[in-house]
């Protein structure tokens, strides 16, 4: 496959994230934290100010050096771990795109790496693999009125891979590994007046792995530019 170029940099940016959280720089300004410290806050690199944050010291999760391509990442533990956002639902509306690097460490747990207004079975946004059941779960808006899009998750615990997940108006929605469609349905539904949001938890629920990366998007990305971010984790990532 031929590499998609993109002039500006980071790559990114170039498309206007809500939200970019990375492993290897989770202070935002390239300091990196000790080994196997606990983290409080996930800085947003977007410049959107949208951070995770954890004030609580045991439910923090840990920040560890040299995990993949001799990046750092952060470690959740599947039993306390999980971050919070403050507001970052209030931005979706019809649309979204997330990238995420991961290493899940189980297939045990029923939790998501990213949830807003879960306890709403009608207008939530949530992001869960590997559920216990050993599916994708991909929600948005009305999960029994076209906003739910699953399927079987045939990915290795133990390892990194980059998935992403999209919502286009009109047309539907997609889960990708790696750079492959590998679900898709013709549906789509709608949120409204969403606010806070978590990460790593639903409920009393925790996922348990390894993140690398998030890049979130309140738009639907064309399939050049969804490239363009394969590229550049792929290339990061080396997964």
């Amino acid at each position: 496959m031929a590499s998609t170029i993109v002039a500006c940099k980071p790559v990114p940016k170039c498309f206007n994230p809500v939200l970019w959280l990375t492993g290897d720089n989770p202070n935002g300004n390239q300091v990196t934290p000790a080994n196997n410290s606990s983290l409080s806050q996930w800085t947003d690199c977007s410049g959107l100010g949208n951070h995770a944050t954890q004030s609580t010291g045991g439910s923090q999760p840990i920040f560890k050096t040299n995990q993949q391509n001799g990046l750092s990442t952060i470690n959740f533990n599947g039993s306390s771990q999980f971050m919070n956002f403050s507001n970052i639902g209030g931005y979706f509306s019809n649309s979204m795109t997330c990238f995420i690097v991961s290493n899940a460490a189980t297939t045990a747990l029923s939790s998501g790496i990213f949830m807003v207004n879960v306890a709403s079975s009608s207008n939530r946004i949530s992001i869960a693999y590997p559920w216990n059941d050993g599916n994708y779960y991909f929600d948005f808006g009305n999960i029994s009125g076209g906003g739910r899009l699953s399927g079987a998750d045939g990915q290795s615990t133990g390892s990194y891979f980059i998935n992403s997940f999209l919502v286009t108006p009109g047309t539907g929605m997609k889960i990708y590994s790696g750079n492959t469609v590998i679900y898709s349905n013709g549906t789509t539904s709608t949120v409204s007046a969403l606010s806070s949001g978590t990460l790593c938890n639903s409920s009393t629920n925790y996922w348990s792995g390894s993140i690398g990366e998030i890049i979130l998007y309140n738009t639907a990305l064309s399939s050049s530019q969804i490239t363009a971010i394969y590229n550049y984790l792929h290339k990061k990532w080396n997964v």
